[in-house]
């Protein structure tokens, strides 16, 4: 069966809010969260699930995987690695005199260190503690450990270097842990030590004593040229992996794909760390109306974005002061969920909390609601089959207490009857039944009253649908066609015998628009505007056209191994699904199918990777094609920091989004590290950095479009933009060093929910931060260079950017006071001769926040006008007057576009402001018609007024049938378009008018 259609629209109402919170915590910066959004929104167009249940999880599923990607792929790389690394050999010793004198002269040296650096040695090479407990145990920062640890590694090698070097370096290299014996650590024993060594007190002070010495003595013997490491036969010189180097310890000496300071502590009984604080979040539970302390409320804490608990997490009951508490491990937002008798159910997600951290979060308030019960019939009577689903949707509320989920579901009885397991708030809910097969013969909008007998009585009937056939030219069916109503992803593919059934997912329009969108060896036909009901409709294709295709290399040589990839109408996904005809082609001809002359883009995709892929060829006709491909060069990449080589490092050459599909673009740093992220940029070649810091990859010779993107460790990846290549084809690639900045916000008791930090430099992705519930924050690693740090509540405070010098190795210490930007306010009141309708709200929208206009609020507005917002940022506003629910969870109303006022005002620093907003009474209906005359019926448009798309998703566009009421209808001009069109002339509603009543061509659709 056919996936149920996805009502997008709904969808994004019902959880937009919480994905974007979910990626903003994944990600932390607002313009990749953005991407990763629209990517997840993208793809649930383009493959909605296969059932009817709820799709939030499925979301949040889709969500956390294209943030996770690269994150998952280096960890599988990871694991690989390990497993694959090879024992290093240790030979047996015999200088055991001179072992113990030069052991004695190292630890004579340590000794002599400055207190902070040989307390770093001491407890990292003879504690065996890694930098961060290290950082834990002495309250310093990680940076300045590892800054610690590097400083005294350098001044032990500066002495002892000055006692001669060349009779020390070898000696160390061959007596502290340069090989160990291959079958003793295969066995779990370690290599015993004689002679000075046995006199050791215990096995744990030996084993930590081989360790320090070891590690140090590794240190400082690398840069000795004359004292080669002995790798285990067999392993050639295969670079290490970037899981050879500890994740903790800079500049690590590897070798053979192991830690030699892991391989010495690998026999050490390690005492077991102390476990960190756990976190805490605490709160109240208060009736919305009375604001009165709840008992009996159930609060569930877990994992997971769901709108439901999963088995798994942790509950407790409230008491009577409506009070409740949990612990949980530090770093982590686990989300929490709240029901109780007579009551709505939420969820709510807070930001992070560190380890030995306590959040308050004060009231959280629950809307009252009551049980409903009902039976579902079909039109002849009989119940419908047990397990259908009934859906009961309402306005969904979103503040700071947290979201409900705006609707709630029940599975059908054997006799038909439903009951609700959670109670549906009072005020409006409409009925559904979401399923494929079934659909309510009526609409069923009714009240949820307080008081008196609710019982359901519904008819349902099957849903709405298009059926009919898909043939050939010769009426032969076609299986496998995919159909759908907009172009995205197929909704219904052809059986065996060419038929397929379109499903109505919601009423509206009574007509339904049918489209081919897979067809790989068929021309598509045009869309159709069929009638729902319709049960014959016999679509005919053509057979697309064969062009016969020769590829060869720049010396005229025939290029066997290749595919190609396909750009049309009536692909899937309108874009191909990646390589067609892959494989082994003799003589390197081809006859490739699928194409519509003057509607195809081809592009040809050699399997080696020493030849570049072609840029895209318009076919305009099916004449013999000669392609030729370019060469590649090879081209060797060293990476270094501070002058040191970085072994370990993944170096990716890729291909901007932009210049894989042929449009001249430049996109920032930060754009293509997302799109490696979510697996859309081209790789050409990617590898590991060796020992040495050098990696060897192919290059295309056309620097166009073209990056080179390092990252290490935890540090910031490093991305080369369109860069050349020198005559001996070698890279050196400077990375710059590593610091971070720390610091506290003095809150004056504002919520911590409301306040970040976003930290910018050129060339690097934006860091977003949030902070403890102290106020303290910490950046995650930043190059080294100056960043601009700026403070965010729901958007930047003028005033608070600051410019800050991070240091390699160093934190830098930065502090605000919310006392130093006291918010603005405004109270203001709408004015219109003979009143105003009732449930109006006005929304501000901050002019220069962000890039575009931001809603910082949405009051309501009072009987008499009146209006009023506190804790607003300075700025340039605009106000917007809504009907009420317009930006809640209610389906699309007809004036979706607010009603903008032309006038703005400024706001600054702690400013008192009061407004006269006259309000005339304004009412546009705007009339559709496409340019080429087609029918406007259930078409999806957007718009654009004040500098603003509305919606700001194009995905989310409502749906629309020949005309828009715009009520209030904004003061500014409105241009509109179809999802995939451009924009129309500029409408303006007549000043001197109360109605006005106009007509807007639609442009067509573009590619």
């Amino acid at each position: 069966m056919a996936p149920e259609p996805l009502d997008l629209d709904l969808e994004l109402r019902r959880h937009g809010i919480a994905l974007r919170q979910l990626a903003g915590e994944l990600v932390r910066d607002p313009g990749l969260a953005d991407d990763a959004l629209q990517e997840t929104w993208l793809h649930a167009a383009r493959r909605p699930p296969r059932d009817a249940a709820p799709v939030g999880g499925w979301l949040v599923t889709i969500l956390r995987r294209v943030v996770a990607r690269s994150r998952r792929a280096d960890r599988q790389r990871f694991a690989r690695e390990q497993a694959s690394a090879r024992p290093l050999v240790v030979p047996d010793h015999a200088e055991v005199a001179a072992r113990t004198e030069l052991a004695q002269r190292l630890l004579v040296a340590v000794r002599g260190l400055a207190a902070p650096q040989a307390e770093a040695i001491w407890q990292r090479y003879f504690e065996g503690l890694p930098p961060r407990a290290i950082a834990a145990r002495t309250g310093a920062s990680v940076a300045t450990v590892k800054s610690r640890l590097q400083r005294g590694l350098q001044q032990l090698r500066e002495r002892l270097g000055a006692e001669g070097e060349a009779d020390w370096r070898a000696a160390f290299a061959c007596a502290f842990g340069w090989e160990t014996n291959a079958a003793a650590e295969a066995t779990g024993t370690t290599v015993g030590w004689h002679g000075g060594w046995a006199m050791a007190a215990t096995k744990a002070t030996k084993v930590a004593a081989l360790a320090l010495v070891a590690g140090i003595a590794a240190v400082i013997c690398w840069p000795d040229r004359s004292a080669p490491l002995a790798l285990p036969a067999g392993t050639g010189a295969a670079p290490p992996s970037a899981a050879a180097a500890a994740p903790d310890e800079p500049g690590a000496v590897v070798a053979g794909g192991r830690d030699l300071l892991a391989v010495a502590a690998e026999a050490a009984p390690t005492p077991p760390a102390p476990l960190p604080a756990p976190a805490r979040r605490r709160g109240r539970v208060v009736d919305d109306e009375t604001g009165a302390p709840l008992a009996g409320v159930t609060v569930a804490q877990g994992r997971g974005m769901m709108v439901q608990p999963q088995p798994d997490a942790a509950v407790v009951v409230t008491g009577v002061d409506g009070r409740f508490e949990f612990e949980f491990a530090g770093g982590t937002s686990p989300r929490q969920w709240f029901w109780g008798p007579g009551h709505v159910r939420i969820w709510r997600d807070g930001a992070p909390v560190g380890a030995g951290q306590s959040d308050d979060i004060g009231d959280v308030r629950l809307r009252r609601g009551r049980i409903l019960a009902g039976r579902v019939t079909d039109e002849r009577g009989l119940p419908l089959p047990a397990g259908t689903i009934v859906e009961a949707r309402y306005r969904t509320e979103v503040s700071r207490s947290g979201s409900d989920p705006g609707s709630v579901q029940a599975r059908t009885a054997a006799e038909g009857t439903f009951t609700f397991a959670t109670p549906v708030p009072f005020g409006g809910a409409d009925l559904e039944l979401p399923g494929p097969e079934w659909e309510l013969a009526a609409p069923n909008r009714f009240e949820v009253a307080r008081d008196g007998s609710m019982a359901i009585e519904l008819t349902a009937r099957p849903r709405t649908a298009v059926r009919g056939v898909v043939v050939d030219v010769a009426g032969t069916p076609l299986p496998g066609i995919g159909l759908a109503r907009l172009p995205s992803s197929p909704e219904a593919v052809t059986d065996d015998e060419g038929r397929f059934v379109l499903r109505r997912s919601t009423r509206g329009s009574p007509t339904c628009t049918v489209r081919v969108v897979d067809a790989p060896d068929f021309v598509p036909p045009p869309p159709r505007e069929v009638a729902w009901h319709t049960h014959d409709l016999r679509l005919v294709l053509a057979p697309a056209s064969v062009l016969p295709l020769e590829v060869v290399d720049e010396t005229g040589a025939a290029v066997a191994d290749f595919g190609v990839v396909l750009q049309r109408e009536g692909l899937r996904g309108a874009g191909g699904d990646g390589v067609r005809q892959l494989g082994a082609h003799a003589g390197g001809r081809l006859d490739v199918t699928g194409i519509v002359p003057g509607a195809t883009l081809l592009r040809v995709v050699p399997s080696d990777r020493a030849l570049a892929a072609s840029a895209w060829l318009p076919i305009t006709d099916v004449a013999p094609r000669r392609l030729e491909l370019a060469r590649r060069l090879r081209v060797v990449v060293a990476v270094t920091c501070g002058g040191r080589p970085v072994a370990g490092a993944k170096v990716r050459i890729v291909l901007q989004v932009a210049a894989v599909v042929g449009v001249a673009a430049r996109a920032p740093a930060e754009r293509i590290l997302t799109a490696l992220a979510n697996r859309v940029a081209e790789v050409v070649d990617a590898g590991v950095t060796a020992v040495d810091g050098t990696v060897s990859l192919w290059c295309d010779r056309e620097p166009q479009g073209r990056w080179l993107v390092v990252e290490r460790d935890d540090s910031p990846p490093h991305a080369l933009q369109d860069f050349g290549l020198p005559p001996e084809a070698r890279l050196q690639i400077e990375l710059p060093g590593t610091g971070a900045i720390a610091g506290r916000v003095d809150r004056r008791g504002a919520s911590r929910e409301r306040i970040g930090l976003r930290l910018r430099a050129a060339g690097q992705p934006d860091q977003q931060l949030g902070t403890e519930p102290d106020g303290t924050f910490r950046s995650r690693p930043l190059a080294a260079g100056t960043w601009e740090v700026e403070l965010l509540t729901r958007g930047p405070i003028p005033g608070s950017r600051r410019q800050v010098d991070v240091r390699d190795g160093e934190t830098t210490q930065l502090d605000y006071d919310l006392a130093d930007f006291p918010p603005a306010a405004v109270l203001g009141r709408l004015g219109r001769p003979g009143g105003l309708p009732a449930g109006l709200r006005v929304e501000f929208l901050c002019l220069s926040a962000w890039e575009r206009p931001q809603s910082l609020a949405i009051v309501p507005v009072a009987a008499d006008g009146a209006f009023g917002a506190e804790d607003l940022l300075p700025g340039t506003y605009r106000l917007a007057v809504r009907a009420d629910g317009e930006s809640s969870g209610t389906p699309p109303a007809p004036t979706f576009v607010p009603g903008l006022v032309a006038d703005t005002f400024e706001l600054a620093l702690g400013e008192r402001r009061h407004v006269e907003v006259p309000f005339p009474p304004r009412r546009l209906v705007v009339r559709l018609q496409r340019a080429d005359g087609g029918s406007t019926r259930q078409v999806r448009v957007v718009a654009r007024c004040g500098d603003a798309q509305w919606p700001p998703l194009a995905l989310s566009a409502p749906t629309f049938d020949d005309l828009i009421v715009l009520d209030p209808a904004p003061a500014l001009p409105i241009e509109f378009r179809l999802a995939d069109g451009g924009w129309s002339a500029p409408v303006v509603m007549p000043p001197d008018l109360a109605e006005a009543e106009v007509t807007v061509v639609l442009p067509a659709a573009g590619r």
